[in-house]
This record gives structure tokens, sequence and C-alpha cells, in this order.
């Protein structure tokens, strides 16, 4: 059978539409166009649009017509599925660069503590020359962050495939990240918090009382840990140096090593009830760093 006269171009139809879509997005692209404003690609997308209904093309697969041109339209589709691709990378992409830029800075301003940003700011040369500690714990769990971050925003915005291989630490990082939350989390509109990988195994019919975390809440969840791992590595790292009367800058004069009391000195006393509230508190911090 053959397939009716105003449909047997359809697929080269769409071949054409795509095609000439990309070149175009392509070229506007290249010299910095915008899209979302331009009127000739809103012309030029209306006037190629093949304009057949979705009813008709499931109309059209459940005739036979498959056997005359079966291997055309498996190749055509493939193709089409490229040009699909590609086109959605091209007008993502941009959109991603500039939210991973826009999280950089905003975790950046909220992760570090305020002095230690200022003396940074003011100059981050001389900020890791004068406290080599610092420095190397707020660049290397602000780049942990935003690694696991352009990996989620690759991956949740259809630019990358997820694969476990190549994912797995994120999803379990993320995981960890809820699971933490999770401890705390508080009641919404009388929903209970489960984890984005809890929720999804939940069958359909259930997951009305429940909420999880959106792409925004993860990426919030990131700088709450980028903080909670600033803070507390900083804190230990001071608390060393200054038990033997130095400071973590290089440039501060050292002070003769005091020898340590030994443990066994002063029994520990048992803290009084209630005051390890802190301790835990600490503790589901600790699940959430990033190292």
């Amino acid at each position: 059978a053959s397939a009716p006269v105003e449909y047997k171009d359809l697929y080269s139809k769409y071949l054409d539409y795509y095609k000439k879509e990309s070149d175009y997005v392509t070229k506007q692209m290249e010299s910095g166009g915008d899209l979302e404003w331009d009127d000739n690609y809103k012309k030029l997308k209306e006037d190629l649009d093949p304009k057949i209904s979705d009813t008709m093309i499931r109309k059209l697969e459940r005739e036979d017509i498959k056997r005359e041109i079966s291997g055309e339209i498996g190749r055509q589709r493939q193709e089409i599925s490229q040009l699909k691709s590609q086109l959605h990378k091209q007008k993502v992409e941009p959109q991603v660069v500039q939210t991973l830029k826009e999280y950089t800075k905003k975790n950046y301003e909220a992760s570090v503590p305020e002095e230690l940003r200022q003396e940074m700011d003011a100059d981050e040369n001389a900020f890791k020359e004068n406290r080599p500690f610092e420095y190397e714990i707020i660049t290397n769990t602000l780049k942990n962050a935003e690694r696991y971050v352009a990996q989620f925003e690759k991956v949740n915005n259809g630019l990358e495939r997820y694969d476990p291989n190549k994912h797995g630490q994120l999803a379990k990082r993320i995981e960890n990240l809820g699971q933490a939350h999770k401890k705390t989390a508080k009641l919404k509109d009388g929903k209970q918090f489960l984890t984005r990988s809890e929720f999804s195994r939940l069958p359909v019919d259930q997951r009305a009382n429940y909420y999880t975390w959106d792409a925004d809440d993860v990426k919030k969840a990131f700088i709450v840990a980028s903080k909670a791992t600033i803070n507390k590595k900083v804190e230990e790292i001071q608390q060393k140096v200054s038990k033997y009367g130095v400071s973590t800058s290089k440039h501060q004069p050292t002070a003769p090593a005091v020898e340590p009391t030994p443990r066994t000195a002063t029994p520990r006393t048992a803290p009084p009830v209630g005051e390890n509230k802190g301790e835990q508190v600490k503790s589901n911090l600790a699940s959430m760093l990033l190292d």
C-alpha cells in the first residue's frame, strides 16, 4: 500500500524543517543573536512546520506503508533525532553556562565566612600567601560543589544522559544531602519530606502524600554543604594551630611550642543532660561535607 499523497513526503518535510532550523540557529548563535526576540526565527518555524497533527501521524503509522519506505523512514528518523538533540543543545547550553556562573558567585558569597571573604576580595594572591590552609580549604570545597552542580545541571537539562558510571557519585551525594536534611525537615502542607531517590521509587498514587527537592533545592543544598564544610574545616585548622600559640598566616611570628598536657592529667567530665544537642547538629552537618 502507498501513503496518501498529502502525507507521502511527511518525513522528508520534517527533515527539511529541522535542517533549516538548525542552520538558522547556528548562524544566530555565532552572531550573538537572541532567538527569543527574533521574529524571523518565529516566521521561519511557522513557514517550514509541516503542520501534521499527532493524531494523523499515529494514523499513518498504523497503516501498512512501512514495507515501501521503512528503511528511509528509519534513517530519516535517526537524523531528525540527532538534529533535535543538536538544536536542544544549542538552545540550552548557554543557559546552563549562565546558571553555573551565577551559582559560582552565589556559592562563594554564601559559603565563605565574611572575614575571610573580605580578605580574598581585597587581594586573593596575598590571601593565598598569608593564609594557605584556609585558601586551600575554601577553593577545594567550592570547586567540589561546583563540579557536582555542573553535572547535575547538564543531566537535569538534557545535555547529558544519566550514566551510573559517570554520575553515580553525584546521585550518592544528593542522596546523602537529602538524608541529612530529612533529619530536621518540617512538614510542608501536611506532607512528609523524602529524598529524590525515595520519592522516585514511590508508586504514583502515593506521591501526593510526600514532597521532595526540586532542582533549585538541590543547588541550595550544595551551598549549605559548602558552608558547613568550610566552617568546620577552617575551625579545625585554626584550633590546631592556636593550640601552639601560632597563626595559620605564614607571616605571623611563631611562638615557642608548648608541650601538650598529658591526657590523663585531667579527667573528662560528662556533659550535663541536654547539652549534646549541638553535637547532634554537628553530626548532621558532617554527613553533608564535600570531602
